[in-house]
């Protein structure tokens, strides 16, 4: 099964792929998908400030 990890940051998506590597699970990013997503800043102090 393919995972799609809403995040464009390499580091995060090796992170969730190293998390559930025991699972069988493909998990690919944003930049792994072939349509054009938007730029978003992140300019918050967490992951959740960011999500807002």
């Amino acid at each position: 099964m393919k995972l799609i990890y809403g995040t464009g940051n390499p580091a995060k998506l090796s992170a969730m792929q190293k998390r559930l590597s025991g699972f069988n699970l493909e998990i690919v990013g944003l930049k792994d998908l072939v349509i054009v997503i938007p730029k978003v800043t992140e300019t918050g102090s967490s992951p959740l400030e960011n999500a807002y």
